[in-house]
């Protein structure tokens, strides 16, 4: 099954007309050769004067200040740019990101106790948050390698020892978001270190996985989250997964072109209502994103 083209361009629309200017900045580049620059000005306004990154980058929660969680999503958006040469904005939020380390833990709070003064999701409760290691600080560790030379290296490797050995420790399944984290951790390690870390990720990723229809349009971990391209190092175990969940993909589209999020607040009614509309532009992003990795977009 393919995205038709009328589909798509129903996509493109609800990006341009109603996606987050940066969002629709990145389509613009992923798609239409537009430019870096356009990304990172518009990434540029969630960045605040101490090098990270707030205001609503995760739209989940509508903190201004900075957080170690909302930087790590700025740090994905620098990340898909691939560019080969470091900008200002992302040497920035690792000066961030090192000012703020607890260096005798090697632990970043994921959000800070005021975020509780904000609208927000019932699960970014400061006391859901303030005990985890993994989320986002193992996801971070992995930008140390990618973005080297702003943190010590004895910083990087003892965060990346923490993390192999966090999960050598880990008897229960990852909780999904964890799991997330370590997979972009695993992408960015060198590829001996890479190899190790997959091998004992191999356990978490086939349990964890969704993997039935009634599953995938459920809030879970879709397939092609763990093997985003055909180049990803699971795609080969959930080659038949993927196919399936990228069909369902196309089948649950909205009318307006854009793919919704499938989870909700349940409070904070009007600041649900913006937080919606920008993860649709997000998710309508990352669909098409992951349909043109895998050839699903008819040309």
């Amino acid at each position: 099954m393919k995205l038709t083209s009328q589909r798509c361009s129903a996509a493109r629309d609800y990006i341009l007309q109603n996606a987050r200017p940066l969002d629709a900045a990145m389509f613009r580049r992923e798609f239409e050769g537009g430019s870096a620059e356009e990304v990172l000005r518009e990434l540029s306004l969630f960045q605040n004067t101490d090098g990270g990154f707030g205001n609503a980058m995760e739209p989940d929660f509508r903190l201004p200040m900075s957080s170690a969680i909302a930087t790590s999503i700025g740090l994905q958006y620098i990340s898909q740019l691939k560019l080969g040469v470091l900008p200002v904005i992302a040497v920035q939020a690792m000066q961030y990101l090192h000012a703020t380390l607890d260096e005798a833990s090697l632990h970043w709070d994921p959000v800070p106790p005021i975020v509780d003064e904000y609208p927000r999701a019932t699960w970014w409760e400061y006391e859901n948050w303030r005990e985890n290691s993994v989320n986002p600080g193992v996801e971070l560790a992995g930008y140390l390698w990618e973005f080297p030379g702003i943190l010590p290296d004895n910083v990087r490797e003892q965060l990346t020892d923490q993390a192999f050995r966090h999960l050598a420790a880990q008897e229960e399944i990852l909780e999904m978001h964890d799991l997330l984290c370590y997979m972009r951790f695993a992408e960015r390690l060198p590829a001996a270190m890479s190899a190790d870390l997959y091998s004992q990720l191999d356990r978490h990723v086939e349990a964890r996985v969704s993997r039935t229809r009634e599953d995938f349009v459920e809030y879970g971990v879709r397939p092609e989250q763990l093997a985003p391209s055909p180049t990803s190092h699971y795609y080969p175990l959930l080659r038949e997964l993927v196919e399936e969940s990228l069909d369902v993909t196309i089948e649950t589209q909205a009318g307006d072109g854009s793919w919704r999020p499938r989870w909700s607040w349940g409070r904070f009614p009007l600041e649900w209502e913006r937080a919606q509309r920008e993860w649709r532009g997000i998710l309508t992003l990352n669909g098409l994103r992951v349909l043109a990795a895998y050839g699903r977009i008819e040309t």
